[in-house]
């Protein structure tokens, strides 16, 4: 929370200073704006004496006074914040946890914890992962050490894993209150939300059969409440047009950064 006032605090300066420049580059005067009758009218206040102003010169004076009640604004936020920065302890609520000792922490039931720590647990949860045919004899590992089924899903598991997003290969999910098992391709973290999200990726959308199936599989997936674009994303590629590592990155940044 603190990284969020301290980065706001120096946008704010940043703003509040050139506001401040084009205040003193301005034009000297005060637009006022004054209702007479039916009317509303603008003057010009200038050494002590209001004289009325056409709307066609009033330009520099209504963006003069604009700035200044911005720059006010700005200023009582900077107040504000710095005042909640002294009064701020050094360590959260949310990082009680992660400041115990680790010889003690698996004995205790956080209140609450930072996302890292969350993180940290979710990542270590235990499940049994979908097994290989016998017969498949490929040998992709990930950074992890993770088997998986395609150099396309090394390289995406390999672009989770340095952009520090939390994932799962082929974790189990049931649908239909229980009575059908699927295995996501990866099941991913979004830490700031705490939601998880399914990533399929479709390898060979070239393969009329292969697109029948993923068809069928979007239907389980839709059937139970899970819809793409939401909670369920799709990477795909063809023979011809393979999975590139520049557009993988901006899509996993968009969705999880």
């Amino acid at each position: 929370m603190n990284n969020y006032f301290i980065s706001r605090l120096k946008y704010l300066e940043s703003v509040r200073d050139a506001l401040h420049a084009s205040i003193c580059a301005s034009p000297e005067g005060t637009l006022i704006v004054r209702r007479v009758r039916e009317n509303t009218q603008l003057y010009l206040y200038k050494d002590h004496n209001e004289d009325y102003i056409s709307i066609s010169e009033a330009a520099p004076y209504a963006n003069k006074r604009y700035h200044c009640y911005a720059a006010k604004l700005a200023d009582q936020e900077i107040t504000a914040i710095k005042k909640y920065l002294k009064a701020m302890p050094d360590v959260s609520f949310e990082e009680a946890f992660s400041q115990m000792p680790d010889v003690i922490k698996p004995l205790i039931t956080p209140v609450i914890m930072t996302n890292e720590d969350y993180a940290r647990k979710w990542q270590e949860e235990k499940f049994i992962p979908k097994r290989f045919d016998p017969k498949n004899t490929t040998q992709f590992y990930t950074k992890k050490g993770e088997r998986v089924r395609s150099k396309s899903e090394v390289i995406i598991a390999n672009m989770l894993y340095d952009l520090g997003i939390p994932y799962k290969y082929e974790k189990p999910l049931l649908l239909y209150d229980g009575m059908m098992v699927i295995h996501p391709d990866f099941t991913i973290l979004n830490i700031r939300t705490r939601e998880e999200f399914y990533l399929e990726h479709a390898g060979r959308m070239d393969d009329p059969s292969y697109c029948q199936d993923l068809v069928l599989r979007l239907k389980y997936y839709q059937d139970n409440g899970i819809y793409f674009g939401e909670k369920l994303l799709f990477t795909c590629e063809t023979e011809k047009d393979p999975l590139s590592t520049k557009d993988l990155e901006d899509f996993l940044r968009h969705f999880f950064l």
